[in-house]
């Protein structure tokens, strides 16, 4: 069991001068010369990875080439940039959609970002957000118990920073993206020949649940226990092993009563349907790792060992 350090995206925003004309009091207006504008920075190292019949993980593929981000004034709920969208360009340069953005002249900005852009395809919607000046920004979620109900739908994950100014952010402000969910996916140690995996069930597993970011982020008010049902329907009779069957799936950090989960899968041995039964010990899922379920089966399709391998999300630092 491997466990480090907990993962995060950076992006830079660099910015360059103050507005003489802009304060808080004309928070919605944008300035007028490119010298002023709060620019941003990026590499194609920010990435997501796509899932068969699983949610969208930001990790090590497909580029992310979109965020939104919210920029409030000083401590107060007064929005100062009002959920821009920010996109990639052909160059690998990062900017607003739609025109630049610029510092205001005496007021602090605290910055609140977060991907997929599009919240139709996140498993957090827009409407269950929310922020205040003394917690920051939090929502609540109820998250479909079943690869089904995941699939073409993204991982959520934010960003907030606050106290910013250019007088002294001058090299720039540096948005750090955290993953406040944990992920699950399963895998077969050995090939069998002739059975296929029907599904597999993890039991009484916590859905729903509302996280602010705080001093200390954290989950509270979790509720929503069901059956996490992933369909898998394949045969693993060749390839590479260990070989991933399902996943990756969004859960939520949770504990769990004795240290233990009860595993059921569902299989078909020539012709022959079957459910076989396991615990695997582990005391809780945190936010941002990935839990990798590793079965071994015996001849008689029992299962022999069930491992589970904790890792971070990659570290990004730009």
């Amino acid at each position: 069991m491997k466990k480090t350090q907990d993962h995060l995206m950076l992006l830079s925003l660099l910015t360059a001068g103050l507005l003489a004309g802009c304060s808080a009091d004309d928070s919605t207006e944008r300035g007028t010369t490119s010298q002023d504008a709060v620019r941003l920075e990026g590499t194609n190292d920010w990435q997501a990875v796509n899932g068969t019949r699983a949610a969208t993980i930001y990790d090590d593929a497909t580029p992310l080439t979109s965020f939104r981000t919210y920029a409030y004034v000083d401590d107060t709920d007064t929005e100062y940039i009002s959920d821009a969208l920010v996109e990639q360009g052909v160059d690998s340069s990062w900017g607003f959609v739609g025109g630049d953005y610029f510092w205001p002249k005496l007021n602090n900005l605290n910055f609140f970002a977060y991907a997929p852009s599009d919240l139709d395809k996140s498993l957090v919607s827009k409407g269950d957000i929310s922020y205040s000046p003394a917690s920051g920004p939090s929502f609540s979620v109820a998250l479909p118990a079943s690869s089904a109900g995941q699939e073409g739908k993204s991982e959520f994950i934010y960003a907030y920073e606050t106290n910013k100014n250019k007088a002294n952010d001058a090299v720039g402000v540096k948005l750090a993206f955290h993953h406040p969910f944990a992920t699950l996916s399963f895998k077969l140690s050995k090939a069998h020949p002739g059975v296929t995996i029907n599904s597999i069930k993890l039991k009484d597993v916590l859905t729903t649940g509302t996280f602010t970011h705080g001093s200390t982020p954290q989950w509270a008010s979790l509720d929503g226990k069901q059956d996490f049902l992933a369909t898998i329907g394949g045969e693993f009779g060749s390839g590479t092993f260990p070989q991933e069957i399902g996943g990756p799936y969004v859960v939520l950090p949770q504990n769990f009563a004795g240290g233990k989960q009860t595993i059921e899968v569902s299989y078909t041995d020539h012709g022959s349907e079957e459910v076989m039964v396991a615990e695997v010990n582990i005391p809780k899922w945190e936010s941002g790792y990935q839990y990798a379920y590793t079965l071994t089966l015996d001849s008689y399709l029992t299962v022999t060992s069930l491992t589970i391998d904790i890792n971070p999300w990659k570290k990004y630092e730009w």
